[in-house]
């Protein structure tokens, strides 16, 4: 007996509902939770500075290898010059407000560190 799917040539049925799952920043929800809760200070952090900055450098190494495999993409080119803007700026924040939480974040996430602002 056929599936309405396997009938139609279309995707299978688990395929559909996994796609609730998937959002169009290219990674799942259940991982954007468990960055979410990695970087948490409290049960109801989502905007912190340090889940902002996680949750981008989920996206850049995301789109960092979508681009190996499409080289001529350039509004995706954009697109991630766009993302490591707006993180260096939270990074510029966070080393400015709270320096030793810039410098354990940078560590676990393996972001480098340019110099230190001397005020």
């Amino acid at each position: 007996m056929l599936t309405f799917a396997a009938a139609s040539g279309g995707p299978s049925f688990a395929r559909l509902l996994r796609a609730g799952l998937h959002n169009t920043r290219g990674f799942s929800m259940i991982d954007k939770q468990q960055t979410i809760q990695a970087h948490a200070k409290s049960a109801n952090d989502t905007g912190s500075t340090a889940v902002q900055i996680a949750l981008l450098t989920e996206r850049i190494n995301n789109l960092s290898t979508h681009l190996t495999a499409n080289k001529k993409d350039k509004h995706g080119q954009r697109g991630l010059q766009l993302l490591n803007g707006q993180r260096r700026r939270l990074l510029k924040y966070l080393e400015r407000t709270s320096y030793d939480e810039y410098i354990a974040l940078t560590d676990q996430l393996k972001i480098r560190r340019g110099q230190r602002i001397v005020r």
